[in-house]
């Protein structure tokens, strides 16, 4: 990296643009240029020009009193600029400068009215970025690359503290410096803010730890609250759940039984109909008059015939006595009773097998009655069977009812097996046993308090009515069969007599058949014969009418039986049904209360709720995720309000401090903590950056020492010349043990960070007192003996400060280094000298060089002159003295 232009405009007695372009490396050199002029022409406002373009902030250093001092003052035929500008261009094509150009720009622009701006590369930037810049590539505006006029004499003057910032510089530490003032300030500021923070913080600790107790107080009565509304919300939720599922059930079950009672309301019309019907007939007595009559008149006119018939027989009688055949009367009177007989026994099969009519058709509706009773008794089974599954029955319970049915089943199935009189007896007391069984087992159920008892109970009743009912209508069946049987068995008996009267009544018939045969009959015989035979054959006919009339009245008789026997069963149906009617209406009106007491605990419930603000609807669709102990859950929902009581509430606005406190409180912890971490983060760059510099100068002050002991024998040819560092180590160490008991003892009594801190700055402290304090520099002509450098000549202090500063050069050189007058005080051997060295040095840094020395000037690549005309603004006259020296030789040639 080297200074390729310097471009200056309104600085100082520059009015006008000036370019001063400086060589490239030429021959293994990186240039000297050299600038000349008459004095007071101007040529040293160059180097002033440099150094204020890198930053330099002291008016003094550069000759003026005042800032403006530096903008082009005007003269009597220039007016005075209203800004002063100077731009350095620097080639850093080897990125020396840590920036992402080859070509590095700088510029530093000033105005009358005091404002002023930084640029790199036409940019604006801050001059901290620009020194930092600067230091990184090993040089600034005071460092030992610009050396003013009387700057190489001050050297030796300075004292120990000024050399060493000089030393700083040249020993390449400088950036680590910038860095670690820096941080130093980021420290102090952040220490300062720590220290304010802290402060503060012990203020408002006091006011939030008791507002951190009340509302630690509130998040406890939130934790209750919490607690109460999943607790209330599974304690509603299971009652309100129940409430809701034992109505559905209740009126599940109340629309079943009015389902049945509307059923049975309507059988109960049509049996209601059916009676109503029989009322509304019409008398039947005068029908049943009239074929009595009939009857009546049939029967005298048979008898009538039959008076006829026995005079006749009488006379019939006497012809056959007188004509010796009295047998034959016998017979006839046996075969009359034979008839009579006959007569008389199928009249009484008439009778019985109108009774038998009568008795079949009773065992139809008893049958019918049977069947619609076994259908009503499988609904009531069906559905106490879906209640006792619902209720769950005890097992118990359940077992004795399924012993109690298994012998109801058996005694109806020996019931239809019935054949005689002594097995009905027997049955009887079976059914004896089942009722009284069924009548403990109802007086256990009627004990039973769990839901659906007195449905069952209720069931149960219909349940032993019917089975009772079932029973009676069994047995009557079995009765009707037996008397059929019997009956049966009578008419079949009949008929046997009757065969066997038919069998006398033909042999007789026969017999009087022979008798006659053997001896005619006279004509009256004949004729009575005749006449019993017309009358019998009336009376066959007059028989027929009868029993055609006989079976119309029976007939008449059995149709007024079966209506008064239907009528009888309609009525007692009708009875019965109004019965079971009247039991479901009684049931439905338990039901309804029951509903009404269910609707009541809902709407207590619903209050309750409402009153705890819960939302109804999320009771509907929470499922609690076991069932809880509603009595011990409501224990503890008081519980837990009774706390909510005891703790209170917390007022809005101390709520509201508190959250202004905390958030404060909060918020200053955090700038607290991030202080803290700054201030260890700065303490640990300080420190670090302290070993880096330290290491860093012991190791290029030993290089500087051994190049200036080099450069002052070149010099001086011979002598001793030599740089010490001064420090007050030894002088300070009591001290520092004092301190250091003084701190153990604080540190007893205080912690934490800022304590820390406060003990880092007095290390720091103690550091800076126990590192050199400064620069010694010792030199010795050679034949001298001097104890001091203030015993020195002029010459020799001005070749002692050019051996030093040779020697920073060498050990660290900078892009460039600017040499203002640095030779005036030498004569012509140590011009050559000094020459030389600018000559060995110009292979490690390029040379800006104002002078007056012919020697020096002989030496340079570029001379610049400098002139001053009457209007009081500086001229450049540029010459490259290659050029100018083959412009001669060709000349000479």
């Amino acid at each position: 990296m080297y200074l390729e232009k310097l471009e200056i405009q309104g600085f100082k007695s520059f009015a006008h643009k000036v370019n001063l372009v400086f060589p490239s490396k030429t021959r293994g050199s990186k240039g000297i240029t050299a600038i000349v002029g008459p004095n007071g022409s101007g040529k040293s406002n160059t180097a002033d020009a440099i150094r204020w373009a890198l930053g330099e902030q002291s008016i003094k250093m550069l000759r003026g009193k005042k800032s403006e001092d530096v903008i082009f003052t005007g003269s009597d035929k220039k007016a005075r600029m209203g800004f002063a500008e100077v731009s350095l261009f620097f080639n850093n094509h080897d990125k020396s400068a840590d920036i992402d150009y080859e070509e590095l720009i700088v510029t530093r622009r000033v105005y009358r009215n005091g404002e002023s701006e930084y640029l790199i590369n036409n940019n604006k930037s801050r001059l901290t970025d620009i020194q930092m810049l600067l230091a990184k590539a090993n040089f600034g505006q005071r460092s030992y690359a610009i050396i003013g006029q009387g700057m190489a004499d001050s050297v030796l003057s300075a004292s120990l503290q000024e050399r060493k910032e000089l030393f700083d510089e040249a020993v390449g530490v400088r950036q680590f410096q910038i860095k670690r003032e820096q941080a130093l300030n980021k420290f102090k500021a952040a220490k300062d803010n720590l220290g304010q923070t802290a402060l503060t913080l012990a203020e408002i600790e006091p006011r939030l730890r008791s507002l951190t107790r009340q509302v630690k107080k509130l998040e406890k009565r939130e934790e209750f609250e919490k607690e109460l509304k999943t607790l209330q919300l599974d304690y509603f939720a299971q009652i309100w759940q129940r409430l809701e599922s034992n109505q559905k059930e209740i009126e599940k079950q109340k629309n079943g039984i009015k389902k049945t009672a509307q059923a049975l309301e309507k059988e109960i019309a049509i049996i209601e109909n059916k009676i109503n019907e029989f009322s509304a007939e019409s008398s039947r007595q005068v029908l049943f008059e009239k074929i009595q009559n009939e009857y009546n008149n049939l029967i005298q006119q048979k008898n009538s015939l039959l008076r006829d018939q026995t005079l006749l027989r009488a006379k019939l009688d006497v012809e056959f006595e007188k004509q010796g055949q009295g047998n034959v009367v016998w017979l006839n009177k046996r075969i009359e009773e034979i008839h009579n007989q006959i007569t008389n026994y199928n009249q009484q099969i008439s009778e019985i097998e109108d009774l038998i009519k009568k008795e079949e058709a009773n065992l139809k509706s008893k049958e019918n009655n049977l069947e619609s009773i076994n259908k009503r008794l499988e609904n009531v089974r069906a559905e106490f069977d879906q209640l006792k599954g619902s209720s769950i029955l005890p097992f118990e319970e359940e077992k004795e009812l399924e012993e109690i049915f298994n012998l109801q089943q058996d005694l109806v199935a020996k019931l239809l097996k019935v054949e005689g009189i002594d097995d009905i007896k027997e049955l009887k007391n079976q059914a004896r046993e089942i009722s009284q069984k069924l009548s403990i087992y109802l007086e256990k159920l009627k004990g039973a308090k769990k839901q659906g008892a007195d449905n069952i109970f209720n069931l149960q009743n219909q349940l032993e009515m019917l089975t009772k009912e079932k029973n009676d209508i069994t047995l009557e069946i079995s009765q009707f069969k037996l008397n059929l049987n019997i009956k049966n068995e009578k008419i079949t008996a009949l008929n046997q007599e009757i065969n066997k009267l038919n069998s006398e009544k033909e042999k007789i018939n026969q017999e009087i058949s022979l008798s006659q045969i053997k001896k005619d009959k006279n004509e009256f015989a004949a004729q009575v014969e005749k006449q019993l035979k017309e009358i019998e054959n009336k009376t066959n006919d007059l028989d027929k009418k009868i029993v055609d009339q006989g079976a119309k009245i029976a007939e008449f008789n059995k149709e007024e039986q079966n209506k008064k026997e239907t009528l009888i069963a309609l009525q007692k149906d009708f009875q019965e049904k109004q019965n079971q009617l009247n039991q479901y209406n009684q049931q439905i009106s338990q039901q309804d209360i029951e509903l009404a007491k269910q609707t009541t605990r809902k709407e207590d419930i619903e209050n309750e709720i409402k009153q705890e603000k819960i939302d109804i609807n999320l009771l509907v669709k929470h499922q609690p995720e076991k069932e809880i102990d509603e009595n011990a859950s409501n224990e503890q929902i008081q519980y837990l309000k009774r706390q909510m009581e005891i703790i209170g509430g917390l007022d809005e606005e101390t709520q509201k401090e508190y959250m202004d406190i905390k958030e404060r409180y909060d918020f200053l912890k955090t700038q607290s903590d991030d202080l803290e971490n700054a201030i260890k983060s700065a303490e640990k760059i300080i420190e670090e950056l302290d070993k880096t510099i330290k290491e860093q100068f012991d190791k290029a002050f030993r290089e500087i020492n051994k190049e200036f002991q080099k450069y002052f024998r070149v010099l001086f040819n011979g002598g001793n010349a030599e740089l010490i560092k001064v420090n007050v180590e030894e002088i300070k160490k009591e001290e520092k043990e004092d301190k250091e008991g003084e701190e153990e003892k604080e540190g007893e009594e205080e912690t934490g960070v800022l304590v820390q801190a406060e003990k880092f700055v007095e290390r720091l402290k103690q550091k800076e007192k126990e590192s050199y304090a400064g620069i010694e520099i010792k030199a010795v002509p050679p034949g001298k003996k001097l104890k001091s450098i203030n015993m020195l000549s002029g010459g020799e202090r001005a070749l002692t400060s050019i051996a030093l500063i040779s020697a920073i050069i060498a050990n660290n050189p900078s892009p460039f280094v600017v040499l203002d007058e640095v030779d005036a005080a030498l004569d012509e051997a140590n011009s050559e000298r000094f020459g030389y060295i600018i000559e060995d040095l110009a292979h490690k840094t390029q040379f800006i060089v104002i002078t007056h020395n012919r020697v020096t000037m002989h030496k340079a690549d570029v001379l610049y002159g400098v002139t001053m005309g009457d209007d009081g603004v500086s001229k450049l006259l540029s010459v490259k003295l290659a050029d100018a020296e083959e412009m001669v030789g060709s000349t000479r040639g």
